[in-house]
Protein backbone atom coordinates (compact mmCIF):
# COMPACT_ATOMS: atom_id res chain seq x y z
CA UNK A 1 0.00 0.00 0.00
CA UNK A 2 1.64 3.26 -0.96
CA UNK A 3 1.57 6.70 0.91
CA UNK A 4 -0.86 9.52 0.25
CA UNK A 5 2.28 11.55 -1.15
CA UNK A 6 3.74 8.78 -3.33
CA UNK A 7 0.05 7.93 -4.57
CA UNK A 8 -0.60 11.72 -5.12
CA UNK A 9 2.96 11.60 -6.99
CA UNK A 10 1.97 8.65 -8.87
CA UNK A 11 -1.37 9.85 -10.29
CA UNK A 12 -0.09 13.71 -11.26
CA UNK A 13 2.80 11.83 -13.11
CA UNK A 14 -0.29 9.85 -14.68
CA UNK A 15 -2.61 12.80 -15.60
CA UNK A 16 0.61 14.59 -16.96
CA UNK A 17 0.83 12.25 -19.56
CA UNK A 18 -2.80 12.25 -21.01
CA UNK A 19 -4.32 9.85 -18.52
CA UNK A 20 -7.51 9.36 -16.65
CA UNK A 21 -6.74 7.53 -13.37
CA UNK A 22 -9.11 5.69 -10.55
CA UNK A 23 -7.61 5.75 -7.53
CA UNK A 24 -8.82 2.63 -4.83
CA UNK A 25 -9.49 4.25 -1.88
CA UNK A 26 -8.96 1.26 -0.07
CA UNK A 27 -5.81 -0.81 -1.30
CA UNK A 28 -4.43 2.85 -3.07
CA UNK A 29 -4.15 1.24 -5.84
CA UNK A 30 -4.33 3.57 -9.66
CA UNK A 31 -6.06 2.20 -12.90
CA UNK A 32 -5.49 4.82 -15.17
CA UNK A 33 -6.31 4.92 -18.70
CA UNK A 34 -5.17 6.70 -21.59
CA UNK A 35 -7.74 9.49 -23.02
CA UNK A 36 -7.09 8.60 -26.65
CA UNK A 37 -8.22 5.03 -25.39
CA UNK A 38 -11.66 6.31 -23.87
CA UNK A 39 -13.45 5.33 -27.10
CA UNK A 40 -12.69 1.47 -26.81
CA UNK A 41 -14.83 -1.36 -25.98
CA UNK A 42 -12.52 -2.53 -23.64
CA UNK A 43 -12.02 0.32 -21.99
CA UNK A 44 -15.11 1.76 -21.90
CA UNK A 45 -15.95 -1.92 -19.83
CA UNK A 46 -13.53 -1.49 -17.72
CA UNK A 47 -14.69 2.27 -16.69
CA UNK A 48 -18.62 1.49 -16.51
CA UNK A 49 -17.18 -1.33 -13.51
CA UNK A 50 -15.03 0.69 -11.67
CA UNK A 51 -17.94 4.09 -12.24
CA UNK A 52 -20.06 1.35 -10.41
CA UNK A 53 -18.30 0.99 -7.72
CA UNK A 54 -17.80 4.88 -7.53
CA UNK A 55 -17.87 4.82 -2.98
CA UNK A 56 -14.82 2.96 -3.22
CA UNK A 57 -12.96 5.15 -6.62
CA UNK A 58 -11.88 8.34 -6.62
CA UNK A 59 -12.25 9.51 -10.31
CA UNK A 60 -9.17 11.95 -10.90
CA UNK A 61 -9.89 13.55 -14.29
CA UNK A 62 -7.01 15.34 -16.30
CA UNK A 63 -6.48 19.44 -14.81
CA UNK A 64 -9.27 21.41 -16.86
CA UNK A 65 -7.72 24.01 -19.64
CA UNK A 66 -8.55 26.67 -17.93
CA UNK A 67 -7.20 25.97 -14.32
CA UNK A 68 -4.19 24.94 -16.58
CA UNK A 69 -4.07 28.24 -18.04
CA UNK A 70 -4.27 29.91 -14.80
CA UNK A 71 -0.99 27.70 -13.32
CA UNK A 72 0.41 28.83 -16.66
CA UNK A 73 -0.39 32.80 -15.78
CA UNK A 74 0.60 32.56 -12.14
CA UNK A 75 4.31 30.85 -13.05
CA UNK A 76 4.79 34.50 -15.04
CA UNK A 77 4.48 35.88 -11.20
CA UNK A 78 7.78 33.38 -10.58
CA UNK A 79 9.63 34.55 -14.22
CA UNK A 80 12.45 36.47 -12.83
CA UNK A 81 13.88 37.36 -16.93
CA UNK A 82 11.02 39.94 -17.86
CA UNK A 83 11.54 39.25 -22.01
CA UNK A 84 10.68 35.51 -21.17
CA UNK A 85 7.58 36.55 -19.02
CA UNK A 86 6.95 39.10 -21.97
CA UNK A 87 6.93 36.67 -24.51
CA UNK A 88 4.91 33.72 -22.43
CA UNK A 89 2.44 36.55 -21.36
CA UNK A 90 2.28 37.80 -25.12
CA UNK A 91 1.68 33.75 -26.07
CA UNK A 92 -1.21 33.09 -23.26
CA UNK A 93 -3.15 36.12 -25.19
CA UNK A 94 -3.52 34.79 -28.47
CA UNK A 95 -5.46 31.92 -29.89
CA UNK A 96 -4.32 28.75 -28.31
CA UNK A 97 -2.79 29.73 -25.73
CA UNK A 98 -1.42 26.43 -24.14
CA UNK A 99 0.24 25.65 -27.53
CA UNK A 100 1.77 28.99 -27.86
CA UNK A 101 3.13 28.93 -24.21
CA UNK A 102 4.75 26.16 -24.65
CA UNK A 103 6.00 26.88 -27.69
CA UNK A 104 7.89 29.67 -25.94
CA UNK A 105 9.65 27.30 -23.39
CA UNK A 106 10.49 25.37 -25.77
CA UNK A 107 12.74 28.02 -27.55
CA UNK A 108 14.08 28.60 -23.96
CA UNK A 109 15.31 25.13 -22.03
CA UNK A 110 16.75 27.38 -19.31
CA UNK A 111 13.35 27.97 -18.35
CA UNK A 112 11.69 24.95 -19.65
CA UNK A 113 12.76 23.19 -17.00
CA UNK A 114 12.18 25.24 -14.47
CA UNK A 115 8.34 24.99 -15.80
CA UNK A 116 8.07 21.64 -15.89
CA UNK A 117 9.05 21.71 -12.00
CA UNK A 118 6.85 24.04 -11.40
CA UNK A 119 3.70 22.34 -13.20
CA UNK A 120 4.36 19.15 -11.35
CA UNK A 121 4.35 21.00 -8.15
CA UNK A 122 1.17 22.49 -9.16
CA UNK A 123 -0.45 19.25 -10.66
CA UNK A 124 0.46 17.22 -7.12
CA UNK A 125 -1.81 20.18 -5.30
CA UNK A 126 -4.61 19.48 -8.05
CA UNK A 127 -4.92 15.84 -7.31
CA UNK A 128 -4.34 16.48 -3.73
CA UNK A 129 -7.38 18.53 -3.67
CA UNK A 130 -9.61 16.39 -5.69
CA UNK A 131 -8.70 13.65 -2.96
CA UNK A 132 -9.73 16.45 -0.50
CA UNK A 133 -13.30 17.11 -1.81
CA UNK A 134 -13.66 13.28 -2.54
CA UNK A 135 -12.86 12.88 1.33
CA UNK A 136 -15.30 16.14 2.12
CA UNK A 137 -18.13 14.89 0.09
Amino acid sequence: MQSPLALVKEVSILLEKGNLCYVDKHARTVHSFALDALKTPDTKEQIALLEKKSGNYIKVPPMPKQKLIFVMEDFLEVVTDQDIARELRSGLKRKNPTRNFVQVLENRPDIHQHWKLYKAEKMEDYVGQVFIDDYNY
